[in-house]
């Protein structure tokens, strides 16, 4: 039977546990919808502060960001938002070019009829939605999402899930592009009808077109936000660093 010590030191633990994943997806959600802006510090001091917790909680909550490409851990006991990259914009959509496909493939034979009308409902509300205007980025996860949880392979969309978190600063970019609503529009119209053929092929391509356009939209401007935070660096050579932000 396990000591007093021990049932109060795991629950403790447990405790510590609940508030750093609460912590986590809070700060998630502030950095997925833009409000934490890529580039912006924070410390274990001011998360610790502002959630009225201790730095061990406030630590693993930026660990746990950190595992999912959201921040990157710094000197110091601070973050930083993880920026637009360009090649880290390359390896999420190369990655999501390859298993989305297969999850939509391997979803088409299981994709019921409440399944196609639920997309259908899906679409006529993003096709009333300009890209820029809010529920756009929410409507559209959604629509790609309900396919793959067909697919019934918990890891494989355990994976896309993480990927499509990392690429979700990508997407609110691209939600700015002109002409990316109807663009985006008529590509999820393609890909409906290629599931309502019950054609797993043909949904596969459709998508892996649908997600190399929007790479290829985005890379300009990822490269050009890569290349001034190099600059940024060059010119700040051996200054001290700025202080977190809280």
């Amino acid at each position: 039977m396990a000591s007093a010590d021990g049932q109060a030191g795991s629950a403790n633990g447990a405790a510590r546990e609940s508030l750093a994943k609460q912590i986590s997806r809070d700060l998630r959600e502030q950095i997925l919808a833009g409000r934490l802006s890529p580039g912006r510090r924070i410390s274990q001091l001011s998360i610790a502060k502002h959630y009225g917790v201790s730095r061990l909680p406030a630590r693993e909550a930026l660990r746990d960001l950190s595992s999912q490409g959201l921040v990157v851990i710094e000197r110091s006991r601070s973050a930083r938002i993880a920026g637009l990259d360009g090649s880290d914009l390359r390896e999420v959509f190369l990655m999501r070019e390859q298993l989305e496909p297969l999850a939509v493939g391997l979803a088409v034979p299981n994709v019921t009829d409440a399944d196609l009308a639920r997309a259908e409902s899906l679409l006529a509300e993003l096709e009333k939605l300009g890209a820029s205007e809010d529920g756009w980025l929410r409507l559209d996860r959604e629509f790609h999402t309900m396919w793959y949880e067909r697919a019934q392979m918990p890891r494989l969309t355990g994976t896309i899930d993480q990927l499509w978190d990392v690429a979700q600063r990508y997407r609110a970019l691209y939600s700015l592009t002109p002409d990316a609503g109807s663009i985006s529009d008529l590509e999820h119209r393609l890909l409906l009808e290629a599931v309502r053929r019950r054609s797993p092929r043909d949904a596969s391509a459709i998508l892996h077109m649908h997600l190399r356009h929007v790479r290829h939209t985005l890379s300009p401007s990822a490269d050009q936000d890569d290349g001034r935070r190099t600059r940024t660096g060059e010119q700040r050579g051996h200054r001290s660093r700025p202080d977190a932000d809280g």
